[in-house]
């Protein structure tokens, strides 16, 4: 959010429509099945000579089991063009892009949020409750933001974070407005009354947060709140959305979940409420961005402060983290402006990647879902509004693969000499430096990225594997036939793939052929540099 992102490349919104409709229509994850997995040929082949090994250890070890994928999706601020009903249904179908998470702004302008809301319908986004209603049939998740509260509750008396007030002889001063505690109980009730609005409108909500980016000082709509702040605020106020019925998951919830401040970078700022735990009780679910040192994890630093609940509840007892907002852009530094293009998607990738597999989130959602730098295109700097950008393509690969599955191991088979196609050497996965699987976390990694996933009844594994390049299309590497032996046990009697190329005429989804062994206990699939691939095997 804290810069916008321009590209230059757009698809024609009906031929990506059609294109996507036509793939889609015979690969509805059942269908383009591996002639190896076909009745008529039920044994599969030889196996193969591969340039890379990997191996799926024992999915079902707690060392080799991650974290719950909840999803993927974007936000729609109502600041920039109009996500319509026919975005949406582009973005949300499962048959379509597949996301399953869309993130909304709650309008400050007004105390009573009905009031908001009916003005923001009338003036800008009349598919404000329809839009919510789409994802909700769909079976996804609708989480709502505040940037900040109504003026009337803090410091500044603005809906700003900070406002300008002078300047003095070495810098402007400005005054930071903060949420008042003698309010909290009203803003409580601010948030409930949002939350049972939606539900009155057929458009309910999973859940809410109180803050959006509480630890940055924004010039425009924001609040700050001190780590200490927020922690008193759901001791005081306790879950106050208890009561308030929501959706999600394709099925009505009880109580609409509640979300800490969704923090600028560092996650650490929850520390306080989550050590204590009275706060810690009222907390569903912890955001945070990726705005400064998104390096840091609260899974792999402190995961005692997410244990919650019982250890067998689908993510082990642990709360859920959502990466709930990020966007990344070349500001104007290129010649033209070249975020739509499918080499600085890989920047993207790249930032999936570090928040699935090396900071174990359990959601991520872009900044935002109609954009020039987005999933689909705005109308602006060379985009079709309404169009399919590269970077919703590879969000979608995500999507329509790993939804709803966890995250388990993926090994280097150390015991073979594993080479890319031009012969060079991969010593090692999992360390910093590698080429494959490394431990790097920038945007412009070039290393092959080879991710596995297991559904809940164990019966299908979902992998999903990219070869990237800089972002002038140079550079990375040309992995080749990857060989992916799979978990004991685990026969593949069907096999479902796409791949995405840069060199294909809009880069959507095309049938791809995946060989298995013989017995169906390996998986030989090509991948070349500058492609994404994702396969799904069902027993």
């Amino acid at each position: 959010m804290k810069n916008l992102i321009k590209n230059q490349i757009a698809v024609p919104l009906l031929v990506a429509a059609i294109t996507l409709a036509i793939v889609l229509s015979t690969l509805t994850l059942t269908g383009c099945e591996n002639p190896a997995a076909n009745p008529d040929n039920p044994s599969g082949g030889d196996e193969q000579t591969a340039n890379v090994y990997m191996t799926i250890p024992d999915p079902n070890l707690p060392a080799n089991r991650f974290q719950y994928i909840r999803g993927y999706g974007g936000t729609d601020t109502t600041w920039y063009s109009p996500t319509t009903q026919d975005d949406i249904e582009l973005m949300y179908n499962p048959d379509k892009l597949g996301y399953n998470i869309l993130r909304i702004r709650i309008p400050p302008n007004n105390v009573d949020p009905a009031q908001s809301i009916a003005e923001l319908v009338a003036t800008y986004q009349p598919d404000y409750y329809e839009n919510v209603k789409i994802v909700n049939k769909y079976g996804g998740y609708v989480m709502a933001t505040p940037w900040t509260p109504p003026k009337d509750w803090k410091s500044n008396n603005s809906i700003n974070g900070q406002d300008y007030i002078e300047s003095n002889s070495i810098t402007p001063v400005y005054q930071i407005g903060y949420m008042l505690s003698e309010y909290y109980p009203q803003y409580a009730q601010y948030l409930r009354d949002f939350a049972r609005n939606m539900y009155d409108n057929g458009a309910p909500i999973y859940a809410i947060s109180i803050q959006n980016e509480p630890n940055f000082a924004a010039t425009y709509e924001g609040c700050r709140w001190e780590p200490e702040q927020m922690r008193d605020f759901f001791i005081q106020q306790g879950h106050f959305t208890d009561g308030v019925r929501g959706w999600g998951g394709g099925k009505e919830i009880p109580t609409v979940m509640t979300m800490n401040g969704e923090s600028s970078d560092t996650p650490y700022i929850n520390n306080a409420a989550l050590q204590n735990p009275a706060s810690k009780a009222a907390i569903d679910l912890l955001g945070r961005h990726y705005y400064g040192k998104r390096t840091e994890s609260l899974w792999n630093n402190y995961p005692d402060l997410l244990q919650k609940g019982s250890a067998n509840d689908i993510n082990k007892g642990r709360m859920e983290v959502w990466m709930t907002e990020h966007s990344i852009n070349s500001g104007g530094m290129e010649p033209v402006y070249s975020d739509s293009s499918w080499n600085y998607m890989w920047l993207f990738l790249n930032d999936i990647d570090m928040a699935i597999r090396l900071n174990n989130e359990n959601a991520f959602i872009w900044f935002t879902s109609k954009r020039f730098y987005s999933m689909i295109g705005d109308g602006q700097y060379g985009t079709t509004e309404g169009a399919i950008l590269p970077r919703g393509w590879a969000l979608s690969h995500y999507a329509r693969f790993t939804i709803g599955m966890t995250r388990i191991q993926i090994n280097l088979d150390t015991g073979k000499t594993n080479v890319t196609r031009d012969g060079t050497r991969i010593p090692h996965t999992g360390m910093g430096g590698s080429i494959l699987n490394n431990s790097e976390l920038t945007i412009t990694n070039v290393a092959v990225r080879v991710t596995a996933f297991i559904s809940e009844n164990g019966r299908e594994i979902s992998l999903v594997m990219w070869a990237p390049t800089n972002t002038g299309g140079l550079g990375g590497y040309d992995p080749g036939v990857i060989e992916v032996a799979l978990p004991l046990g685990f026969t593949a009697n069907s096999v479902t793939a796409v791949r995405s190329n840069g060199a294909l005429p809009d880069q959507a989804f095309q049938p791809y052929d995946v060989q298995l062994n013989q017995n169906r206990t390996k998986a030989y699939i090509t991948l070349g540099k500058g492609e994404i691939v994702s396969v799904k095997l069902s027993k």
